[in-house]
């Protein structure tokens, strides 16, 4: 998984990206009045470089956004590695 995540952040010239290694629950706020927002909580959290650089554990990430945003720009999910 590490590999594909490497492999991506080198594809799309970037510096480095992130590997959500545990998430808890979250919630979703719907109502008539705003845009839905879909809320959820990552336990474990890695900035992972595209060079040889040990990754880094980050702290405090919210996933927010829009149910359909948000998950559109997940390239890889999975079950326990």
């Amino acid at each position: 998984m590490m590999a594909l995540l490497k492999e991506q952040i080198v594809k799309e010239g970037k510096e480095f990206g992130y590997y959500f290694k545990q998430v808890t629950g979250g919630l979703t706020q719907i109502s008539s009045m705003a845009v839905n927002s879909f809320n959820v909580y990552p336990l474990e959290v890695y900035r992972v470089y595209s060079d040889n650089r040990e990754r880094e554990l980050v702290r405090g990430v919210d996933l927010i956004g829009t149910p359909l945003s948000m998950f559109s720009n997940i390239l890889r999910a999975g079950g326990a590695i």
